[in-house]
């Protein structure tokens, strides 16, 4: 059935899900946890612009930054791993709050939760400085876990859930070609490899940047 390729189990993922630990979103925004919230924006727009994707910075790296930033505006955020059949289909959990209540999260009927989606409750976040009864967001990062591999059966029967995908118009000379995992560091270590060594040919050759070595 579903659960045996999507990875159901228990809905309430073993027991209370907890918040976690909030200092280190200070380290993340690099500020003191004395800073004012002049500070941690300051800190946040800088980084931010750093490390926004669009200019080919680190995605993870940039939404850890806005992560930190929001829940020093009075947001709690929590990471919560669901499976894939939750994730279609629907999940419920117990959260455990940093005053000791246990709250009962439901998703939507009929809602799909996307991987890396953001999702809040209102009026459960950490009260505001000065007025503890306005409270921010309880936010929820979901981080949805997809089955490695499936079975030809279990594929049939997940594409007799869906509908088809787009016909694909084939090529009469098209070469198959089959996908691999990509390893991203050992690539890097082998581009910054080959320019270490056309440097050094460069250079072997009195090319830019070498030396030539002069005729007696």
């Amino acid at each position: 059935g579903f659960e045996s390729f999507f990875g159901g189990g228990d809905a309430r993922g073993g027991g209370p899900s907890k918040p976690v630990d909030n200092s280190a979103y200070y380290e993340t925004l690099g500020v003191p946890k004395t800073a004012s919230a002049a500070d941690i924006k300051k800190a946040y727009r800088k980084l931010a612009l750093k490390n926004h994707p669009d200019k080919g910075g680190d995605p993870e790296l940039f939404k850890d930054i806005t992560v930190a930033y929001e829940r020093k505006g009075g947001n709690l955020i929590f990471e919560k791993k669901i499976s894939l059949v939750e994730a279609l289909t629907g999940f419920e959990t117990i959260v455990e709050h940093l005053d000791g209540r246990h709250l009962h999260v439901k998703s939507v009927p009929g809602e799909v939760i996307k991987p890396n989606q953001f999702k809040a409750i209102q009026g459960e976040g950490m009260p505001q400085h000065g007025n503890p009864y306005v409270k921010g967001q309880l936010v929820i990062l979901f981080k949805v876990e997809f089955p490695t591999q499936l079975t030809s059966a279990q594929a049939t029967a997940l594409k007799s859930l869906f509908p088809p995908p787009a016909r694909l118009t084939r090529v009469t000379d098209a070469e198959e070609a089959y996908l691999t995992d990509f390893d991203a560091e050992a690539a890097k270590q082998q581009a910054s490899q080959e320019a270490y060594d056309s440097d050094e040919d460069r250079g072997h050759r009195g090319g830019p940047g070498g030396v030539q070595c002069q005729q007696q």
